[in-house]
Formats: C-alpha cells, sequence, structure tokens
C-alpha cells in the first residue's frame, strides 16, 4: 500500500513537475513611453535673411514642400555670375585651344621653336583648367541655391520651429536648426526591460502595443547594452534588478499621436 502510494506522489510530482512551469507562461506587459521613431533636425548649410516661414508647430506637411526660404536675391545672382563666367572661359579654352593647334602646324613644318610650342600648350591647358574651375563654381553656386530653402524630406509633423522671418542665419561655423521634422505615422514605445527578460526581447519580436482604447503590431528594433542608471533603487521597482532601455517601433496608419503619451507593451 505505501509502496502504491509512493508511486501515485511520484507520477503526481512529474505531472506538476512538466506542466506548471508551461501554465505560469503567460504575456509580459511593459509601461512605455510613445516617442517619435523617424525624428530630424533640419537645417541650411548656407547662411542667408530668412524671406518666408511656410509652416507653423503641429502642422501636417507632404514630401518636398517647402517650410522656409532664404532671400534668392544672392544666391540666384551668384548662379548668374557663375554662369557668365563659364561662359567666358569655355570662349577662352576655345581660343586657347585653336592657337594650339596652329602652333603645332606651323611646328611640323619646322616654322615655329619649342618653345613658342610650348607656350602655346601652356596657355590652353591654363584656359582648360579656369574652365573647370568655372565649372565648379557654378555647382557651387547651384548647390547653394538649391539648398537656400528647407524642404520636407518626407511626409510628417512640424514639431518645433525655430525660424522667424527677417532673421539672420549665420552657419559658417555651425549648423543652426531651424525645424524639428518627424514622420507622421512612425512612432517609438521606449520601456524599461529587467536583465531576466532580455533574452526575450529580441531584435525583431513582435508585440502589441496599447495607447488608449486603440492597438497597433510593434517590433522590438533596439535593446541597450547598458543600464539606466538612474532606476537603480526606484521606488517604482520591488526589485534593484537593473533595467535596460528597449524600443518598439509601430506604425499608426496615419493616427496622430503625441511624444509623451502612455503606452503598454505585451509580448506573448
Amino acid at each position: 500500500m505505501k509502496k502504491f502510494i509512493y508511486l501515485q506522489l511520484l507520477v503526481i510530482s512529474m505531472f506538476v513537475t512538466t506542466i506548471v512551469p508551461f501554465s505560469l507562461v503567460g504575456a509580459a506587459t511593459y509601461d512605455a513611453t510613445v516617442r517619435f521613431a523617424n525624428r530630424v533636425t533640419l537645417s541650411m548649410p548656407v547662411s542667408g535673411i530668412i524671406k518666408s516661414v511656410y509652416v507653423a508647430a503641429g502642422q501636417h506637411i507632404q514630401a518636398e514642400q517647402i517650410l522656409i526660404a532664404l532671400d534668392q536675391t544672392p544666391f540666384e545672382a551668384a548662379v548668374a555670375q557663375a554662369n557668365a563666367e563659364v561662359t567666358i572661359r569655355a570662349t577662352k579654352k576655345t581660343q586657347a585651344m585653336r592657337d594650339y593647334q596652329q602652333a603645332q602646324e606651323l611646328y611640323d613644318r619646322t616654322v615655329l621653336s619649342n618653345v613658342e610650342l610650348e607656350n602655346a600648350k601652356l596657355k590652353a591647358d591654363r584656359a582648360t583648367a579656369a574652365y573647370s574651375a568655372a565649372q565648379a563654381s557654378l555647382t557651387i553656386a547651384k548647390f547653394n541655391l538649391a539648398h537656400s530653402k528647407v524642404i520636407a524630406p518626407f511626409d510628417g509633423l512640424v514639431l518645433q520651429l525655430y525660424a522667424k522671418e527677417n532673421e539672420n542665419v549665420n552657419n559658417a561655423l555651425e549648423s543652426q536648426p531651424l525645424v524639428v521634422f518627424a514622420a507622421k505615422d512612425q512612432y517609438t514605445a521606449k520601456m524599461l526591460a529587467p536583465l531576466s527578460a532580455l533574452a526575450l526581447l529580441a531584435i525583431g519580436q513582435k508585440g502589441k502595443v496599447t495607447i488608449g482604447n486603440k492597438q497597433f503590431t510593434g517590433t522590438v528594433i533596439s535593446t541597450a547594452l547598458e543600464p539606466v542608471e538612474s532606476i537603480y533603487g526606484n521606488k517604482e521597482f520591488d526589485d534593484k534588478e537593473a533595467r535596460y532601455e528597449v524600443n518598439v517601433e509601430f506604425k499608426t496608419d496615419n493616427i496622430v499621436l503625441r511624444a509623451g503619451q502612455s503606452a503598454r507593451v505585451e509580448f506573448p
């Protein structure tokens, strides 16, 4: 009888040992904060006076739309001047090359000396180099003209605006930020996870992001290798295990959220 009871207890023990771990495994849920996933600071590589500001903070902008434009006068004048210089240098190059060809013909007929032929060649080389330099100046002038405007790189939202009309933008030493811009439907849920959970939060792991009464499918895009030092001993956590920042990216299908909103991230 005792042997029978012992066998029963052994079977039950094996059953419990096998089943309980799976029954305890459930969805892991983390508190998170919403951030803009694709957030960029836009500026200009050139200096000038702001002529027009076409946007305001919070405004939805289409890709390629002009946000800010400097006074175009000096940039357009620089392009015109560079174009004129290219024309002048092109004619001088043509004349120098023609003179060199004539000098070569005279030299072949032994009418011209080696020094005179060499001088003609040097003149042609200088004219060719000057023409190339003029073309380079024109390229720079066109670049400056094209970049005298801040243009939206993609569909998005204006988060912050630092520009006003008639202000002087001086980027000689350091680029001056003018607009903070973000993609309108790309967000990140930033959360903290303990070290013991990171093995289950590999990059590419899918999860459910809940914000209010809306749910979205998210993907883990990064897990920190260093802990967030400020959480040690934080009363928010019952233990003192280090927490690591995990970012879960999700799209909202044109639903606009605000950075700082509370979210919950659930992993199966």
